[in-house]
């Protein structure tokens, strides 16, 4: 039988490229999505074209931040494939800004999205995960949690937050065999990426020893791996792919 596996955020960047690695391992995937819908709709048509998949895919628009739409989220694709095998908490935002100019508002918004859509899907997912006698959790972080970020402070504090609530998961779910497990990208090529200043992106890719900006394919290998379920010797890590930034 296929895993299932759901992903948060999974219609644009690296959420995309995780559900087109999965798919290539024939996993039934829930993509979740809250405001690209269209972009949704694009990747499950893509993968589906391709003629090899022999999974299923199914779409789910949750703003996840949100306990209950959350839990709709994971009650929908529970009922749907019987089972739940594998949660990637990938949806999150980043509204760049120094402290002192920022709205507290738009702040706090940023530590909801990203830190609490990550705690409401695991708590939605481990009943299944129990019922099932195993899991695998794998977060979406960044190297911002563990090195800071100028003019972001909202974004790497709900990162940095993501290698504590890993940790403490890791160890109330082990016994259950349920692992969990952060990966944190650096300078990934996504919109999020493109979207930065030039010069400051000239400057941050001079930082970079790869001497690159990484892929999101090669941040969905790793993923890959973990949510293949044959790696469970790995538990409560921040696992980072940046290139060497942060060595």
């Amino acid at each position: 039988m296929s895993r299932v596996a759901v992903v948060t955020g999974g219609s644009k960047g690296i959420g995309a490229a995780i559900v087109r690695r999965l798919a290539k391992n024939n996993m039934n995937i829930v993509i979740n999505y809250l405001n690209s819908k269209d972009a949704a709709e694009k990747l499950k048509s893509e993968i589906i074209s391709k003629g090899c998949f022999t999974g299923e895919i199914e779409l789910y628009k949750a703003d996840v931040s949100i306990e209950e739409e959350a839990s709709g989220l994971l009650n929908f694709a529970g009922t749907k494939f019987g089972t739940i095998d594998v949660l990637i908490n990938n949806a999150g935002v980043s509204n760049g800004g120094p402290l002192f100019m920022k709205d507290l508002t738009d702040w706090w918004k940023t530590i909801q999205v990203n830190l609490g859509s990550t705690v409401n899907c695991t708590r939605a997912s481990i009943p299944y995960f129990l019922k099932n006698g195993s899991g695998n959790i794998i977060n979406i972080g960044s190297v911002a949690g563990l090195t800071g970020v100028l003019g972001n402070s909202d974004y790497a504090s709900s990162k940095a937050a993501l290698v504590g609530f890993t940790k403490s998961m890791a160890r109330e779910l082990v016994n259950h065999k349920i692992t969990i497990n952060t990966v944190a990208p650096g300078f990934i090529a996504t919109d999020m990426v493109e979207r930065m200043n030039p010069k400051r992106k000239k400057d941050l890719l001079a930082k970079i020893p790869a001497g690159r900006i990484g892929s999101a394919s090669e941040v969905a290998e790793l993923v890959s791996l973990l949510a293949s379920g044959s790696v469970n010797y790995i538990l409560g890590q921040t696992i980072v792919i940046d290139g060497g930034v942060s060595m």
